[in-house]
């Protein structure tokens, strides 16, 4: 990256710059990322002390040459927001008592251009009925704007699920298609999880001893009347 020298923001100013990069002859095809961090500097001297943050954009370059595209799926699951942090990961399983939901896609980058996945995702139920479809990776959004999954990384995709009750076997249905590299590809995916509230398991326990107790009350009560009986 050329220097970029210093300069001097008023308050409340903006300004626009340009960047420029020379390409060496010797580097790698494919995609090459890093960040432009411009630093906030003390003009009092050393007479003051002074906290300065620093900020900066994301610069992604392509290299033309031999691309290689290849996203692999890590993981699929439903997951659980238990605390109602953004900031948190969910928690994933295939099991739950209840939400919110949401699901939850991990791709990998093992090649080594820049890649954008998308595609439209189903939650079916037990009978097939879809309850839920939504789009991965901001479909709304122009090509440009989607994220991408860089090389060597693991990206985490997360859309929420409707703030419904939730019972029984579900089914994550969807195809992802990714843009990068010499042609696009796909990858498809299926994962089942359940959703069986606290409450229903207890009164499902609760039946299966009633089931099992009565008869048995039943049985002492007429053995009782039996007894009473003879002793008569």
């Amino acid at each position: 990256m050329r220097p970029v020298e210093s300069f001097r923001l008023e308050p409340g100013e903006t300004k626009t710059l340009t960047v420029t990069f020379d390409i060496p002859t010797n580097v790698t095809p494919g995609s090459h990322y890093g960040l432009v961090l411009f630093t906030a500097q003390n003009d009092q001297g050393d007479q003051d002390v002074a906290l300065s943050a620093s900020v900066g954009p994301i610069v992604l370059i392509e290299v033309d040459g031999e691309l290689q595209s290849d996203l692999q799926l890590v993981e699929a699951s439903a997951a659980r927001d238990s605390d109602n942090n953004p900031a948190t990961p969910s928690n994933l399983g295939s099991f739950f008592s209840g939400g919110p939901l949401s699901v939850v896609l991990r791709l990998q980058n093992n090649g080594n251009t820049f890649l954008q996945p998308s595609g439209t995702f189903q939650v079916k139920n037990f009978f097939g009925k879809t309850v839920k479809q939504y789009e991965v990776n901001s479909p709304e959004n122009t090509a440009s704007d989607r994220a991408y999954v860089l090389p060597d990384q693991i990206r985490r995709f997360e859309n929420d699920l409707d703030d419904r009750l939730y019972f029984g076997r579900y089914t994550i249905e969807g195809t992802l298609s990714y843009v990068g590299g010499p042609g696009d590809d796909f990858i498809i995916v299926n994962k089942s999880f359940w959703v069986i509230p606290y409450w229903l398991i207890a009164a499902i326990v609760g039946v299966i001893l009633l089931v099992i107790a009565i008869p048995k009350l039943i049985r002492r009560y007429n053995q009782r009347i039996i007894n009473k009986a003879r002793q008569r």
